[in-house]
């Protein structure tokens, strides 16, 4: 009777789909945070206009300089090595990288000097992401704080920022797919990261040039033809695909200072983050940008046939040695 009644609970858990749980490989390195050393320093860092973060620490208008060694990163691969070893000169502060389902992480100064000893440039202006005041009715990208994210496995990333001088600030947060390959960005512009119909405002070109050489040709007749060299000039476009960004209250012109997005495993995401409904060219104030991750959102899975004709059979059998026990 005792092995019936356990049968029985085995055939329910499969039926209700209790027993149909996957545990998650874990991966051998931890998730960690990643900072650019430019601006860093050895005491906190004061917010000031210079929250760019130049790539490798060419300080000078962008593109940036890719060859550039110094100051370099700490957390990535090696100490002039780029987070997940990206190229071109965009204007990185950070990056992270998630390796297991629900770890979580935090970008900030103090993170950066928990972690390497060393105080990061991690803040932004008021109106960085979007600066109401503004004709344009955009933020700037001079004061806009741009981080590389990447989470090994498939998983629900949640994000939330918080000021540090003023926990009630008010901050965006735009994601594109895809990281910088290209030096083709420009600090000076004004990207509106709050209004769907100007999202890409963040793209790449790559230009290739062809070069026919000249070539001298003899016909029978002993006539020589020169041909001369061409040029063909190919420019091409890359649009970082746009994932999501933070609402915009209509009313108020607020954001909830919360995103969230489902990563792809492996897939690298761009992040633009700011502050919303300020100005861009003050108010600057240091951030803490806290990721958390939890499970996909999962579905009921159908059972196959053979499973029902399974347990339709073995509940056959219980019945019938039941009811022998009855007639004994």
């Amino acid at each position: 009777m005792l092995e019936a009644k356990k049968l029985t609970q085995a055939i329910y858990l499969v039926m209700t789909g209790a027993a149909l749980s996957l545990t998650p490989l874990t991966n051998a390195h931890a998730s960690t945070t990643m900072y650019n050393l430019y601006g860093a320093s050895n005491t906190p860092v004061a917010p000031s206009y210079e929250t760019d973060g130049y790539v490798w620490g060419f300080d000078t208008p962008s593109p940036g300089d890719p060859n550039a060694a110094t100051p370099g990163w700490v957390g990535t691969s090696g100490p002039t090595s780029t987070p997940f070893l990206t190229k071109g000169g965009m204007a990185l502060n950070w990056a992270a990288n998630i390796t297991n389902t629900g770890d979580s992480l935090t970008i900030s100064q103090q993170d950066a000097f928990n972690r390497y000893g060393i105080y990061a440039d991690i803040d932004t202006s008021a109106g960085a992401w979007r600066d109401p005041s503004n004709p344009r009715g955009a933020g700037t990208r001079h004061s806009i704080d741009i981080g590389l994210f990447k989470s090994d496995v498939a998983q629900t990333i949640n994000l939330t920022i918080t000021g540090i001088s003023n926990p009630a600030g008010n901050y965006g947060m735009t994601i594109y797919q895809g990281a910088p390959q290209n030096p083709d960005y420009n600090h000076y512009g004004y990207p509106v990261f709050n209004s769907a119909a100007d999202l890409p405002g963040y793209s790449e070109s790559i230009t290739t040039t062809i070069n026919s050489n000249a070539q001298t040709t003899t016909d029978p007749f002993g006539v020589q033809t020169t041909t001369t060299a061409t040029y063909t000039t190919i420019s091409t476009v890359y649009s970082h695909p746009y994932i999501t960004r933070t609402l915009v209250d209509p009313d108020t012109g607020l954001t909830s200072n919360t995103l969230s997005f489902q990563a792809e495993a492996n897939m690298i995401y761009t992040l633009m983050l700011g502050g919303n409904n300020g100005n861009m060219y003050d108010d600057y104030a240091g951030y803490e940008l806290n990721i958390s991750s939890a499970p996909l959102p999962t579905s009921a899975v159908p059972l196959p046939s053979s499973v029902w004709l399974f347990i339709t059979a073995i509940s056959g059998l219980l019945g019938v040695k039941r009811r022998k026990k009855v007639l004994c």
